[in-house]
């Protein structure tokens, strides 16, 4: 009996994700996430997600594609353009509705010019035979744990256990209205005070998704007469050192609840008991 052959994109993944371009890029990505986003929130770390990931995955891309590299990544380019722009938002909504995991992004025009590493990706790809960072004998073995770690890397924060907090405020009295664009304009103020950054913001007035690495806060509004609110917290891995992210969510829902009673007449609260630890 035969056995089976390994296709041939096996030994060129195991090639480049064994460079040190690629693991370089990996270790900035897992460290932003997990370390630097919840210390230093500001631009740099905002951006540097995406370079690191915009380049490991053209490697990648590079790797499985030889023969169409530059076709790849111009579908990646296209594909990450659209995903920064409103014109993703109904399918995040949509993926989000389902209820597997939650996704997210900044609608940043700045962030393209993360694109700019494509170029350098194809060109390290041509070059990877001297980039790497260990013999062949170890690179086969390696190949596969450094494939795991980036799939995990990637989807580590979509899939984190964690708590939510759901509730609702309304005008207490039936056919009273809320305005709408003062509903958003509180609510962005608030967010912007937990340093949350706006990943869903096409239509404010109705719906919109803030979020850091540890919190997310979601909203709908419905019939201008009610504005229904998901704060979601993720544990920190820091957390034996750091804050408790959990009480980030109850502050977020107070100051919430604060500033709508102060701003809007005759407004109630009310959410469903007990609150809800994600499994």
């Amino acid at each position: 009996m035969a056995l089976m052959k390994k296709p041939k994109y096996f030994d060129d993944l195991a090639e480049i994700v064994t460079t040190w371009p690629f693991v370089g890029s990996l270790t900035v990505l897992i460290l932003n996430d997990f370390v630097l986003k919840s210390t230093y929130s500001n631009w740099l770390t905002g951006k540097l997600s995406d370079i690191s990931g915009l380049f490991f995955v053209s490697l990648l891309l590079c790797a499985v594609f030889p023969r169409s590299k530059g076709l790849s990544l111009v579908f990646l380019a296209v594909a990450f353009s659209l995903w920064k722009s409103p014109i993703s938002d109904p399918v995040i909504i949509a993926a989000n509705s389902i209820g597997f995991s939650r996704f997210g992004r900044v609608v940043d025009y700045s962030d393209l010019y993360a694109l700019s590493v494509l170029p350098l990706a194809a060109y390290l790809d041509g070059c990877r035979r001297e980039c790497h960072i260990c013999i062949e004998r170890i690179r086969r073995l390696a190949a596969v744990p450094i494939l795991v770690i980036t799939a995990l890397a990637i989807t580590a924060t979509s899939s984190a256990p964690g708590y939510y907090h759901q509730f609702t405020i309304r005008k207490a009295a039936d056919k009273q209205e809320v305005d709408t664009l003062a509903a958003a304009a509180i609510i962005q103020d608030v967010a912007k005070s937990e340093n949350l950054h706006c990943y869903v913001c096409g239509v404010p007035e109705q719906h919109a998704t803030f979020r850091d690495t540890w919190i997310t806060l979601e909203y709908v509004i419905r019939d201008k007469a009610a504005v229904k609110f998901r704060i979601t917290g993720k544990p920190d891995p820091k957390l034996i050192f750091g804050k408790d992210n959990w009480k980030r969510v109850q502050n977020l829902a107070n100051n919430l609840k604060l500033e709508f009673g102060e701003n809007f007449d005759n407004m109630e609260y009310f959410t469903r008991l007990p609150e809800i630890a994600i499994e």
